[in-house]
């Protein structure tokens, strides 16, 4: 009977040692970190081209940098080719289906826990060395805005006389010879997309990638042949704005025991963002006049993506 015991012993601590031993050979699975930056600071990703002004708007009056610029981001996401049905597609979402807010003039970072998007996806990784991601979708439909407008708008503002940013929030008294908008959502946007046609939908979806140069697309009902095709092509209550504004980045799946960062850089150039326009009467500082994103507003939003 003492002897049954001790070969019974000998086998746990056989097994015991087993199992330890191979527990220390295995190294720890890679590790991936996702990150995303969030500035106004246009020499982070160089901003190169010179503003331009509207003439349809009457007459030019000044141009305006807020020192506040925030969005609601409703996707954020990173894909190798269009169709994420498609089984050979990779597609990493920072930020999908959900609402948060980043301030581009606070230099946001933020660290994501993303959805990938696959069928080879092992340990919460790729399986797939090496993607390249030729598409970059961010979807913020909502801006608030902050900064400052000329004092000779005070009277329209006091008397709420006013057509231009209506609902903002305005403050006359803090500051000598300044108002500040403190808060607005207008869209700023819009006539910027559009000019005076009033029948076209207010939100925009900026797809970064695989266009030689920027333009505007908006759906009309007649489908696009397949090498044309591009996240968001067939909604019908959207701008999508192909931007050229980034080029394809390598992402790398970490191996065993490494530990990767994918780095994110979403740079706005707020510099002059704002211009102001005399509106039908063209006369200045009246309550017609036009508060507009600058021409091509579209170029001054760019990306960067890294592997750290």
């Amino acid at each position: 009977m003492q002897i049954q015991f001790l070969d019974l012993m000998k086998n746990m601590i056989g097994v015991i040692l087993l199992t330890i031993l191979v527990s220390s050979c295995k190294k720890d699975s890679g590790k991936m970190i996702y990150k995303g930056k969030f500035t106004a600071d246009k020499m982070i990703v160089k901003q190169t081209n010179s503003d331009t002004l509207y003439s349809i708007f009457g007459d030019y009056i000044t141009s305006i940098t807020p020192y506040h610029l925030s969005g609601f981001v409703s996707m954020f996401m990173f894909q190798d080719i269009y169709t994420q049905t498609d089984p050979s597609s990779h597609m990493i979402a920072y930020v999908e289906n959900t609402n948060i807010e980043v301030d581009f003039s606070g230099n946001d970072e933020v660290e994501f826990i993303p959805t990938l998007h696959s069928t080879d996806i092992m340990n919460g990784l790729f399986e797939q060395k090496e993607t390249d991601f030729r598409f970059i979708s961010f979807c913020s439909n909502a801006y608030k805005h902050g900064f400052e407008i000329p004092i000779q708008y005070l009277d329209l503002i006091q008397n709420s006389s006013i057509d231009f940013l209506q609902g903002s929030q305005f403050d006359y008294t803090s500051s000598p010879g300044k108002i500040k908008v403190l808060s607005t959502n207008v869209m700023l946007s819009y006539m910027a997309m559009h000019g005076n046609d009033n029948s076209k939908p207010y939100g925009f979806n900026v797809i970064f990638g695989n266009t030689d140069s920027s333009y505007l697309y908006i759906y009309n009902g007649v489908n696009l042949p397949e090498s044309e095709r591009f996240p968001f092509w067939d909604q019908s209550n959207i701008v999508n704005i192909r931007s050229s504004q980034y080029s394809t980045q390598k992402v790398i799946m970490p191996g065993d025991g490494e530990t990767f960062t994918m780095y994110a850089t979403l740079a706005f150039d707020t510099e002059n963002l704002i211009q102001v326009y005399a509106g039908n009467d063209n006369l200045p500082y009246t309550k017609d006049d036009v508060f507009v994103y600058a021409p091509k507003f579209w170029d001054r939003i760019k990306i960067k993506l890294e592997m750290k």
